[in-house]
């Protein structure tokens, strides 16, 4: 048997999921009974879902073929070694000799725990990106909460906008003095003086009596 013809046989490396063995109802049903557990929400979770189900749908396939290669192996190891009599024994060379058939035991192994890594790395994708949804979804929320929460009352918006708008305050400049008026450059004239023309005369303090002669 060729690489080719093992891998139409097969499918575990075809890019095609559904061989002409397999029925495409039962493919179908796989994927509604995967979507109908995950609900995908988006593009990116159906197409996770839709890798678990072409994951799963090939790990069925090859088990199915495994059994049914050793099964056809264990009719020859029987007609071959009619001594082994122990239906374990019988088993045992099946399986040591199943290369004989194309594909050993351990190629068939490595397959299914390739298929096994493919169905796990779709779920862990899909499992964080979940995560990351719901926790973008709860950082959302918890700003609206903070919104309503810290938001001003209906009243008090009300009275913002009904209060009157104060004027700033600006200086007024005093007016000037009246006696500012007779100067040009705004200094107040120095007072009159209350004394009249007619007390410029100087005033002569009384002399004092001249002391009594001597007898």
């Amino acid at each position: 048997m060729t690489k080719t013809s093992n891998r139409l046989e097969h499918g575990f490396r075809s890019s095609t999921v559904l061989l002409p063995s397999d029925d495409p109802a039962e493919y179908e049903a796989l994927v509604n009974e995967l979507t109908g557990h995950f609900a995908p929400s988006d593009l990116t979770t159906e197409r996770l879902v839709r890798e678990m189900a072409d994951a799963e749908w090939r790990l069925r396939r090859l088990r199915s073929h495994l059994t049914s290669a050793l099964a056809r192996h264990l009719e020859t190891i029987a007609q071959r070694c009619p001594e082994l009599t122990d239906p374990a024994d019988l088993e045992s060379r099946a399986i040591e000799t199943l290369a004989e058939t194309g594909c050993s035991y351990t190629t068939w192994l490595r397959y299914e725990s390739r298929l096994q890594n493919q169905y796990d790395r779709a779920y862990k994708t899909w499992t964080d990106y979940e995560n990351a949804r719901r926790r973008i979804a709860s950082a959302e929320v918890d700003i609206q909460m903070r919104q309503a929460l810290f938001a001003p009352l209906p009243s008090e918006i009300s009275n913002v906008q009904t209060a009157p708008r104060q004027q700033p305050d600006v200086a007024v400049a005093a007016p000037p003095h009246p006696s500012c008026k007779d100067r040009p450059d705004g200094e107040p004239n120095p007072p009159r003086s209350a004394v009249t023309s007619s007390d410029t005369t100087p005033r002569t303090e009384p002399r004092s009596a001249s002391p009594p002669a001597r007898p």
